[in-house]
């Protein structure tokens, strides 16, 4: 068979665009709360339509010497100084973008475009939108006329009501304005309400990054059989236990960090569980209630040439519904982390895990990283819970 290479041109600024705007819909899925909300990090508002419509008018509208500009920085603070790579630096791209000047003035104009509230009075001046409560824009006129002192007749404040100001929301006619007596300057604005866009992107974006990084809870399937013989429903909850539970630790003889289950030393008073059970809390955060022993391999040798060291190891399934919090000492660094069989026997293969699930633990993406000698027999275990590769390119094929 001949082989045949084709080869393609592409602009690189119009790649990225397209990269920051995938990354931007597929791991922030677009801001969408009903999406980034899930058990685990729940969300209990709606994003406004004025922040997705600015990102959006952002990377559409941005020059490409103001993406290159926002694609150096990312690789000045990097040390970059050969090829930069920017598919691999997508969130860092895209947080330089929406923290710039460009995007803060877009993120105003969008909220002028649409408003949050429902009534409010614009002061067509400064364009600053200030909320009515209940619609009741009088008295959120004579607030903003007390921070005009030039207009020093009522007159002028008469004018200025009926040609400077914007009132929008039930209830109002602009052509009622008159006031009862004249409005005396003051600093004070307390009875104006501003709607801060600033905090609400903020807001919005953190909670984005945060419901992206934290773990959705596992799966659980409820299965329903129909038993007609004896008339009967038969209701089973069957857990999901497709997933494995990992650290990466920094191990200081070897000045590095390694891929590793939960472990550590058994004090004198303990039973192999009990260690287990306290040092899964302490590195990870899973209280005792939360944990359920599987099985127990007894003490064996882990490297009799060298030392008469013996270690034994617990497997447990936690229950993942309430989110653990680590309890280390000041001398520990320690990440935990999930992965399914697929992810596993890709680390097997590659030395590395995924690019994602790298840069989750701050690591460079395929980037070799070490592991213990029994949590990798325990991976090769656990990857040989899938079907074979050779069922799977079947079925793929089908």
């Amino acid at each position: 068979m001949t082989k045949q290479t084709m080869h393609f041109h592409y602009e690189p600024m119009a790649l990225a665009r397209q990269l920051v705007t995938l990354h931007f819909e597929t791991k922030l899925k677009a801001f969408d709360t009903s999406l980034l909300s899930h058990g685990n990090y729940e969300i209990d508002y709606e994003t406004p339509v004025f922040i997705r419509e600015a990102v959006y008018k952002t990377l559409e509208n941005m020059s490409d010497e103001q993406l290159e500009e926002f694609m150096s920085q990312v690789a000045r603070e990097h040390n970059i100084k050969g090829d930069f790579f920017f598919d691999r630096y997508l969130p860092q791209i895209f947080d330089k973008i929406v923290k710039s000047e460009y995007f803060k003035d877009i993120l105003e104009e969008c909220h002028q475009k649409h408003p949050v509230f429902d009534s409010y009075v614009k002061d067509l001046t400064s364009g600053i939108i200030y909320k009515a409560n209940y619609s009741c824009h009088y008295e959120t006129i004579i607030a903003i006329l007390s921070q005009h002192p030039e207009l020093d007749t009522p007159e002028k404040q008469d004018n200025f009501v009926m040609t400077k100001l914007k009132l929008i929301g039930e209830s109002y006619n602009q052509d009622w304005y008159k006031p009862k007596y004249f409005v005396v300057s003051k600093e004070d604005n307390s009875k104006l309400y501003q709607y801060d866009v600033q905090a609400a992107f903020n807001r919005v974006y953190t909670d984005a990054l945060i419901a992206n990084k934290t773990e959705k809870p596992e799966m659980s399937w409820n299965i329903v059989i129909d038993d007609y013989e004896n008339n009967k429903l038969i209701n089973k909850i069957i857990k999901d236990k497709s997933k494995m539970l990992l650290i990466k630790e920094f191990r200081y003889p070897i000045n590095n960090y390694v891929i590793s289950t939960p472990a550590g030393l058994i004090d004198s008073s303990e039973s192999i569980t009990d260690a287990a059970i306290r040092e899964l809390y302490e590195e990870v955060g899973y209280t005792k209630e939360q944990v359920t022993i599987e099985s127990v391999l007894q003490p064996s040798y882990s490297s009799v040439g060298l030392s008469d060291e013996q270690t034994a190891s617990v497997f447990v399934t936690v229950d993942d519904s309430i989110k653990p919090k680590q309890h280390l000492e000041a001398s520990e660094d320690i990440t935990y982390f999930w992965i399914d069989a697929h992810q596993a026997e890709y680390f097997l293969e590659n030395g590395y895990l995924s690019d994602d699930l790298m840069r989750h633990l701050e690591l460079e993406p395929q980037e070799k990283i070490g592991v213990t000698a029994r949590t990798q027999f325990t991976l090769k275990h656990f990857a040989e819970t899938l079907p074979s590769k050779e069922f799977r390119s079947l079925i793929d094929s089908i």
